[in-house]
């Protein structure tokens, strides 16, 4: 089904989208989300965030004890296929990096006292160690293990880390075949010489 923006957010081209949302007007909150202004039964006004009105209408009502949650993080992309509900922690997971992180991975930081870098994951608002480690990037490494076995549902956080451990065993891998081709070469080379030494006529000499 076709796509179209409203007022910069992304929903379905349909019914839907035409006869309720394109008849609002909308705003973004001071966290980014596209909200509208909804009037009561007592005749207040109430916002309404978009995402809230795409999720029940496509999904029905969120499961108690869940969030709605934007499985990309861009809280402008309201099309349903995007939208899923997670339990608190879960959506705390799948949100980006603190603005000051500075590993550039999530729960990743550097610890002077220990001059290592720390690993650590948030569950059930409590706080889970997962360690130091002399290099960032083992950390990060870490951290997505650590997602995969508490929050399966949420993308690992730190893919970038993956890439990195993928790039070094490729270079490693063709290094030693590198090596391991160096060391046939020689082998041919030494069975060339010990031939042409057993089949040299020596007499001739």
């Amino acid at each position: 089904m076709a796509k179209q923006l409203i007022n910069h957010a992304r929903v379905l081209k349909d019914d839907f989208t035409r006869d309720v949302l394109a008849q609002k007007t909308w705003h973004l909150t001071s966290n980014g989300y596209p909200a509208t202004n909804v009037r009561s039964p007592d005749g207040r006004y109430k916002r309404v965030l978009l995402h809230h009105l795409v999720y029940h209408y496509y999904h029905g009502p969120v499961p108690p004890g869940h969030e709605i949650d934007h499985e990309d993080k861009d809280k402008t992309n309201a099309l349903p296929s995007n939208l899923r509900h997670l339990t608190r922690s879960g959506n705390m997971a799948n949100k980006g990096r603190d603005r000051d992180n500075t590993s550039g991975y999530k729960g990743v930081s550097w610890n002077k006292n220990r001059s290592l870098w720390v690993a650590n994951i948030r569950k059930n608002g409590n706080r889970i160690s997962l360690g130091g480690f002399a290099d960032k990037h083992e950390a990060a490494r870490r951290v997505n293990a650590a997602y995969r076995e508490h929050f399966p549902e949420v993308a690992i956080p730190n893919s970038a880390a993956e890439c990195e451990a993928r790039e070094l065993t490729k270079i490693a891998c063709e290094s030693n075949r590198k090596a391991e081709s160096g060391v046939l070469i020689l082998r041919g080379k030494i069975q060339e010489n010990k031939d042409e030494f057993t089949n040299c006529d020596w007499t001739k000499s």
